[in-house]
């Protein structure tokens, strides 16, 4: 039996989804067990063979490849799937490729890597793997999901003069996400400061007074809970 492995380099540019499933398993049948396997065959699928051919060939593995260190893609990075095939009589393998994002086959994605561009937080991105060897029998498919993770937003502005008045600019990854909203708010109480709702910072001098050498956080929070911090010292 020889087996081979088919593996590409993945091209990319964070908080984690609740519920995610990522890493590699044996394959198992579609629909069987609860959630969403990793590496599925298809209950429907046979390998076809043609008359006079040696075996078929198998997927023993799909995998991904992001490039978080969590393992999880994000809005903004190409996912890359892997195969490893093995064939009974040694025959060399390669892969079909086709894409999936929450059910939906995407008929033009035909490669190992899917570009960024089509998906948001939380979408289940499936690959699904179709060995083929050398004398064109075809293999049963096997399916692998991920899911896109939550970005963390950041604070990108700078005040230029008085805190009194500066409003706070927050980027996120995520902006394509029409659901995305953001929270503002101080991470502890400072004397003479307040924070509205759109991120813009209020000071009163009278009732600052006291807060002079302390430090004042300002915090952003996401719809999934990720959040950044921007902190100033209090000086007079």
């Amino acid at each position: 039996m020889k087996r081979t492995a088919s593996s590409f380099a993945i091209a990319a540019l964070l908080p984690l989804a609740a519920g995610c499933s990522s890493g590699t398993s044996q394959p198992e049948a579609l629909g069987g067990g609860g959630g969403t396997p990793v590496v599925a065959a298809s209950a429907n699928a046979s390998a076809t063979k043609r008359p006079g051919s040696s075996a078929a060939p198998s997927v023993s593995l799909v995998s991904f490849r992001p490039p978080q260190a969590d393992g999880y893609p994000s809005v903004t990075d190409s996912i890359t799937a892997s195969a490893t095939t093995e064939d009974p009589d040694g025959d060399g393998v390669s892969v079909d490729w086709k894409w999936f994002i929450n059910g939906v086959e995407l008929s033009s994605e035909l490669s190992d890597t899917l570009r960024p561009g089509r998906w948001k937080k939380h979408d289940k991105i499936e690959a699904e793997a179709t060995p083929r060897d050398t004398r064109g029998t075809i293999g049963q498919p096997a399916r692998a999901s991920i899911m896109i993770r939550n970005s963390t937003p950041s604070i990108t502005s700078r005040p230029t003069g008085s805190l009194n008045g500066y409003k706070a600019v927050v980027t996120d990854a995520d902006s394509n996400d029409s659901t995305e909203r953001f929270k503002w708010s101080l991470e502890a109480p400072v004397a003479g400061f307040a924070l509205e709702s759109d991120g813009t910072l209020r000071f009163d001098a009278v009732a600052g007074k006291a807060s002079s050498g302390q430090k004042v956080t300002i915090v952003v929070t996401d719809s999934a809970g990720a959040f950044s911090k921007q902190t100033f010292d209090v000086n007079f």
